[in-house]
């Protein structure tokens, strides 16, 4: 049987427990980064790497986007509680925010 991935990113071989297979597909696909570097002149590898830093800082920016968003959507949901007639405390609790981050956007 040969080695490889399937059409859902699934390496095909000898049976492997899953929380190894993620580490050897992580370590195949570093392998594969650096051959795919190799061919490439010292201009061309410094592009890539700018390509690289630029993708993980937009990477970064999303993650925090989408973070704070839904912080926001949850002291939302404890204000409209609390509008109802709930504790500040309990709105906090059910809306998974701390007390003083809703008593500050009140």
């Amino acid at each position: 049987m040969g080695y490889g991935f399937d059409s859902n990113k699934s390496f095909i071989g000898p049976h492997i427990p899953n929380h190894k297979s993620k580490v050897i597909i992580q370590d195949f696909s570093h392998a594969f980064s650096i051959a795919n570097e190799d061919g490439l002149t010292l201009e061309e590898q410094e592009a890539q790497w700018k390509r690289k830093d630029f993708i993980m800082l937009q990477k970064g920016s999303i993650e925090l986007a989408e973070k704070k968003g839904m912080e926001k959507g949850r002291i939302e949901v404890a204000r409209r509680l609390i509008e109802k007639g709930m504790a500040v405390d309990e709105a906090a609790e059910i809306a998974g925010v701390s007390v003083e981050v809703l008593r500050g956007s009140l």
